[in-house]
């Protein structure tokens, strides 16, 4: 029991722990670039935001900026549901 709780104790800090920060990185980087290219929307127009932001040519770096993006507004947009989803949920005593 004591070897079960100090293997998974060694997999959380090791495994688990390092890959959500990874993941939040991205997040945050996709955050970033998201406003970077809504700015550049007002200044050049969707088409011109578009090639800006997969840059020059489409290789791995121009679509894994693509996928944070996209990563950022569906994380974000899941937390803002379940934010407002929760402040309802205790507005009404529990039934939502």
């Amino acid at each position: 029991m004591e070897r079960r709780k100090r293997v998974r104790s060694f997999l959380l800090g090791l495994v688990v722990r390092p890959l959500l920060f990874a993941a939040w990185c991205f997040v945050l980087w996709g955050t970033l670039l998201a406003v970077l290219v809504a700015f550049k929307v007002l200044e050049v127009g969707v088409g011109g935001a578009i090639r800006a932001a997969l840059g020059a040519g489409s290789g791995p770096y121009a679509w894994a900026n693509a996928l944070a993006i996209a990563l950022a507004l569906m994380v974000w947009t899941t937390v803002v549901w379940l934010w407002l989803f929760s402040r309802r949920r205790a507005r009404t005593g529990g039934d939502a």
